[in-house]
């Protein structure tokens, strides 16, 4: 499982966590949690096993 970390609209960042990386439809469809920065993005993927990709 890999993490991608990108900036939301509004302020904050968006977490997508992906089976594998990819751009494509499993990108769009994937599971997308609202964090407020790199620390809880991290704590996030170490609780759920996914490598953090693109930070």
């Amino acid at each position: 499982m890999v993490a991608y970390l990108h900036r939301a609209s509004g302020g904050g960042f968006t977490l997508t966590l992906c089976a594998r990386p990819s751009n494509g439809e499993e990108f769009a469809t994937a599971e997308k949690v609202r964090v407020a920065g790199k620390r809880e993005a991290n704590a996030i993927c170490k609780a759920r096993g996914a490598k953090p990709w693109n930070w």
